[in-house]
């Protein structure tokens, strides 16, 4: 059973994080777009590097570290 719930987290945590970036970036576009950016340029790739590289490092990448599941 523990190697069934590691499998089961393996496959559940990457899901959750990539569901958090997608979620902050909309949020991300929305506002900013709300503020009379080019939408163009809010949906750019571009765009979507400036944000979610960042993003990363400084959020989601440090609450992986953390071993406890609540600190999703």
């Amino acid at each position: 059973m523990q190697k069934l719930l590691a499998i089961m987290i393996l496959i559940y945590l990457p899901g959750s994080c990539i569901t958090y970036m997608i979620l902050f970036t909309s949020l991300i576009q929305y506002v900013v777009g709300e503020f009379g950016a080019s939408d163009d340029f809010v949906y750019s790739m571009q765009f979507r590097a400036l944000v979610g590289i960042p993003a990363t490092l400084l959020f989601y990448f440090p609450m992986s570290l953390m071993r406890d599941m609540s600190a999703f």
